[in-house]
Parts: structure tokens; sequence; C-alpha cells
């Protein structure tokens, strides 16, 4: 600063330094926590790197500030962003900085559970993909006595189980679930099955599941069966026979079952020893009645002297309408008795010859 005399012109100079103070104090807004279910609580850790008390002032526009907006180290309670303005107050200069506080949603999980079948007595647990909560994982299938790393756990026999996730946070998901005992697929048919020869049998096995569940029958041996792959067959054995059933299902699993069917091999044939060819409906034929026939070969009537007086051939068991109706040529016969002559086919291929004799009676 010079300072001059108007009136005679002298002059002095004299100098002093002024210190100006602009500095910014800086801002930290310290770390960003996470909170969780055993922190739902966290303290924000503001600080400035310029020595001497700083003054604090903490906003929120998507968070909750419990307490302390006036200090370096707020509570809050709420995911958001925290912003904090530092003021010098020796300059009045300020800074500003922001944190961002995250909040960890607790673990879930949806555990896979595979049950035992005939293939594997052992169930099987998988934990799968995990949500929420903070990695890394322990995984417990005994209500949280024991952890392990694997989140798929096998070999575990029938019962009931408490699955729980633990996350780094010590924060847990829990769920219940049963390992059932193993289904084993069943058919049943009856023991025995009763026919006479020349009959059918309908064999209706009963499994323990859908029908639709099965995938494959297979029944032998093959003789007499309608079929030999489907659930229903109809069985007409010639002779006493085993059958044998077996079946797979959906998850490959078989199932085994059999059933005896006996055959009545008796031969029932009957003829009448007299009838009425009278022209009222009732008895007016004479024909060879009975079961497990195939085919009358041939059926004879003769008179008394052994004349051939009527001859039928490949005639049905029980057919009154290709039976004799005790003429001969075309002209009514006198009651007599005659003698009739069959030589019949069974079922089983057996043939056999039979005679008897016959009265008319008008």
């Amino acid at each position: 600063m010079t300072v001059i005399n108007l009136e005679n012109g002298c002059s002095t100079t004299e100098q002093t330094t002024v210190l100006q103070d602009i500095t910014p104090p800086g801002a930290d807004a310290g770390p960003a926590p996470e909170l969780h279910c055993n922190q739902p609580e966290a303290g924000l850790q503001g600080s400035s790197p310029t020595a001497g008390s700083m003054i604090y002032a903490w906003t929120t526009a998507n968070g909750n500030l419990v307490n302390g907006a006036a200090t370096a180290t707020p509570l809050v309670d709420a995911p958001g962003t925290y912003n904090v303005l530092v003021t010098n107050p020796t300059n009045g200069c300020t800074s500003t900085d922001a944190v961002t506080v995250t909040e960890v949603a607790p673990p879930s999980f949806s555990a896979e559970v595979t049950q035992p079948d005939c293939n594997d007595p052992k169930g099987a647990i998988d934990f799968g993909a995990i949500s929420g909560g903070k990695s890394p994982f322990l995984y417990s299938r005994d209500g949280g006595q024991t952890f392990g790393t694997q989140a798929f756990i096998g070999n575990l026999s029938p019962g009931q189980y408490t699955l729980l996730v633990r996350d780094a946070y010590g924060c847990t998901a829990e769920s219940d679930i049963e390992i059932a005992e193993p289904f084993v697929p069943t058919v049943t048919l009856p023991t025995y099955m009763d026919i006479e020869l020349g009959d059918v049998v309908y064999l209706e096995p009963v499994p323990n599941q859908p029908v639709l569940n099965i995938i494959s029958w297979q029944w032998s041996p093959a003789d007499g069966l309608s079929c030999t792959d489907c659930p229903y067959p109809v069985a007409r054995p010639l002779k006493p026979t085993i059958y044998t059933l077996k079946v797979v299902d959906i998850n490959g699993c078989e199932a085994q079952t059999k059933v005896i069917v006996r055959v009545d091999r008796r031969r029932i044939l009957y003829a009448p020893n007299i009838f009425s060819p009278n022209g009222d409906g009732e008895n007016d034929t004479f024909t060879i009645y009975g079961k497990s026939v195939k085919v009358i070969r041939r059926l004879q009537i003769f008179d008394r002297w052994g004349a051939e007086l009527f001859i039928v051939d490949n005639l049905q068991a029980n057919d009154e309408t290709r039976g004799w109706d005790g003429t001969f040529r075309g002209q009514e016969l006198n009651p007599a008795v005659f003698v009739w002559q069959a030589v019949v086919e069974f079922e089983d291929g057996e043939v056999e010859v039979y005679a008897g004799d016959v009265a008319i009676k008008r």
C-alpha cells in the first residue's frame, strides 16, 4: 500500500500478506453396508480428510435415516442412496459424497426330490439354485444339526426330512419333504380258472397302478391266446396251460404273475333216443348235441337191416336244421327203432366214433 502527501508530494509504501482459505473439506460416505435378516439396521461411516470438527448432514430420497442424520455415523434401516454434505466451519466450504445401501433378501429354495423306485430303493434331494441370500451356502437335511457344502444329497432312506439352507450371514430357509417307500408294481390274476374243452376264458389281470402306466404286456405261451401283447387276451387252450404275464411300467419296473387254466377234456356228447317228426316244431329232427365238438364229420342213419337211410357230412353239433327229419327219399318212415353212427372230431383234434339207436314216435 502507498501513501502520498499531496502538499509536498512525499510518499511511503507498506505491504502485508492476506491468506485465502477456499479449500473444500472433502467428504467420504464410507463403505456400502448390506442389510439382511441378522442385520436389519446399519451404521454409515462418514468421514472427511480435513482435520478438525466438520459438520455432517445426511439426506436420502429413497432410504430411511433412523437417527444421527447430523453426525458422521447415522443409523439406517432401509436400502437406498444416502448423501452426505460435509461443511468446514472454518471457511464454510462444503463437499458431498453418496453411498448406496443394499438389502439381501432371505434365501429361498425349491428342492427336487427323487423318490425311490424298483431300480433304486434310495431317494435323493437336490436343493437346486438358491434365490436370495449371500453365498457361499451350506445345506442340511436334518434341520440344521449338520451342514455340508453339497446341494445334492443322495442315498436317502424313506422318511421325513427337514431341509435347511444357511447363507454367509447366517440367514436360513427351511422346507419339509418326505422320501416315500419305493413303489413296487404288482399285477394279479386268479390262481386257477376252469373251462370245458372248446370254451374260452377272458384273462383280466389287475395291476396296482393305472393301466395307462403299463407300457408293455407280454403273455406266454401263445397257445390258445387271441393276442400276446395286449392287456386282456381271450384264452381257448385245448389242454391245461399255465399262462405267464410280464408287464413293464413307465418307470421301467417289471411285475409278473401267472394263471393256471384247467381244461375239462371229458367228451360231453348227447344223442336223443326218441324223436317225433310230426311238424309241431318240437323234437322234429334227430341230431347230435354236445360241447367241445369241432365238427361231426359224418352222421349216418340205418334201419335194423343195415340199410343206409340218411347221411350228412360236416355237421355242427346242436344244429337241428341239418339233422334227420325221419324220412327216406322224401317219404315219412313208420315208427320204429333205427341205428345211428357219428364220426366226431373234438376241439383238441381227437376223433372218435359213436353209435346208438333212436326211435321214431308219431
